[in-house]
């Protein structure tokens, strides 16, 4: 696989971790199976549910969301620029790690 395919990769999960962050949380008024609803509120199906259940229902599991959704458009670049100096692959994890020490 070219690594420049990777790279391109990396920039599509910047625009995936968009998309997640835009998906509403569910609520106890537009989530019926949510924590805090009632017991009346499980029997009725009002036709939405959680953001978890919507991203899973794509293919995504808990862990991959949280993960893309700490990426940001400069940790990416940034690991892109350290793998093109190193010859070396860019990678998510190399990305993530680079978003955890901006946040320190």
């Amino acid at each position: 696989m070219p690594i420049r395919l990777l790279r391109r990769i990396l920039d599509y999960e910047l625009v995936l971790g968009d998309y997640f962050r835009s998906v509403k949380k569910g609520t106890k008024h537009n989530n019926p199976g949510g924590k805090k609803g009632t017991q009346i509120d499980t029997s009725v199906d009002l036709g939405k549910s959680s953001k978890m259940q919507e991203l899973s229902d794509l293919g995504f599991t808990q862990k991959e969301v949280e993960r893309i959704q700490s990426l940001t458009a400069e940790a990416v670049e940034k690991a892109k620029a350290d793998a093109r100096e190193n010859n070396d692959i860019p990678t998510r994890s190399l990305a993530i790690h680079i978003a955890k020490q901006e946040k320190k």
